[in-house]
């Protein structure tokens, strides 16, 4: 049986014993965004662009660490198909905050053009790339309980899924990355002379993935607003069986949460309150393919109780309210899953209400 999702109320929130007190631990937890890159109604490709670069340099004037973006395919409700293009796009219109893929698709990608184009935006960035490596949708999951979704396997075949496991083609790219994977005449593949892109595993819970980034020394993020009923125990797997090596010498966790604040509860249920209808068009391939308002919200049919079942993990974990109560939920699964840094994805009707929304939090944040 899978652990049940871990919640701010959660008990173990009170009863799983932290590394530092509070207080310690969250005076040096950095915040950053992962912007899943919603399409805005009758958006396009250039509106995916601009709002990004909207986002990403209001995050750094905030002091954020991090801006990370997705991989997404035959998903209308997303701008993030290309995350490369994107980011090396952000790289030349920021100049402190890191850029990175959380997570790139790796069954679909060969090992060697990853490796060049992370490389590229390296340099472009100025080594402020991450490379978040993670599982294909269609390795993990062949089809959602209870709904067709048939998604991931016209996926894998557009995209030409790749030979190999997870393991072979990460293990193929960190040799690519660190001048040791034999080329012609035996001699090292030579890539671009720039400062190698930070390497990050995503796991979705205690399996390969956390396996890997664990054995191979390795940062790892887990996504809890997509996989909330397994986070501990990936997180717990990568600590215990974590060896250190050039990459670090201890464990470290990024745990993303999806969250919204407001200046108000009203407001913030007003904004919250299409996130279901939006999440069952992104995850199940039904309904609205934008954030509704909550008057168009108002005028649409609820989740039936299929829908309701698939979908409960992630609007249960859901963070919404007034931004000094959201960070304190946020605190509260911080400190549960003993996490080294906090990602927050927020999606909301319009581009504003998100930049509003990561304004406060950041405030509030530092007030923690």
């Amino acid at each position: 049986m899978p652990a049940a999702a871990l919640d701010s109320d959660d008990p173990r929130c009170r009863l799983r014993a932290p590394r530092l007190s509070l207080e310690c631990t969250l005076s040096t937890i950095p915040l950053s965004c992962l912007d899943l890159n919603p399409v805005r109604p009758g958006g396009t490709a250039t509106d995916v662009v601009s709002d990004a670069i909207v986002l990403a340099r209001h995050v750094e004037s905030l002091g954020m660490l991090r801006y990370w973006v997705g991989e997404h395919h035959l998903n209308p409700a997303l701008g993030s198909t290309s995350p490369m293009v994107l980011l090396s796009h952000l790289a030349a219109r920021t100049d402190r905050i890191r850029l990175g893929v959380a997570a790139t698709l790796v069954a679909y990608h060969p090992p060697l053009r990853l490796a060049e184009d992370a490389t590229l935006l390296s340099a472009l960035s100025g080594g402020r790339t991450d490379l978040g490596l993670g599982r294909s949708v269609a390795a993990r999951t062949p089809r959602t309980v209870g709904l067709d979704h048939d998604r991931p396997h016209v996926e894998a075949r557009l995209l030409e899924r790749g030979l190999g496991t997870f393991t072979g083609r990460c293990d193929q790219l960190l040799r690519l990355l660190a001048g040791k994977e034999p080329g012609l005449q035996g001699t090292p593949v030579d890539l671009l002379d720039a400062v190698t892109p930070q390497v990050w595993v995503h796991a979705a819970g205690a399996g390969e993935s956390a396996e890997y980034a664990a054995r191979n020394g390795l940062p790892m993020g887990v996504a809890y607003f997509s996989r909330p009923t397994t986070v501990l125990e990936a997180i717990d797997l990568y600590r215990e069986r974590f060896v250190p090596g050039p990459y670090r010498d201890r464990p470290h966790v990024a745990i993303a949460v999806s969250a919204l604040a407001a200046d108000t509860e009203d407001e913030a249920a007003a904004l919250g309150s299409g996130y279901d209808v939006w999440l069952r068009g992104l995850a199940l391939d039904a309904g609205a393919h934008h954030y509704p308002t909550a008057d168009e919200r108002a005028g649409l049919p609820p989740l039936d109780p299929d829908e309701q079942v698939a979908l409960d993990d992630r609007l249960r974990t859901r963070v919404v309210g007034r931004a000094d109560a959201v960070a304190r939920r946020l605190a509260a699964i911080v400190e549960a899953a003993e996490a080294d840094e906090l990602v927050v994805e927020t999606v909301a009707p319009t581009l504003e209400d998100r930049l509003r929304s990561y304004e406060l939090l950041a405030r509030a944040w530092a007030r923690i």
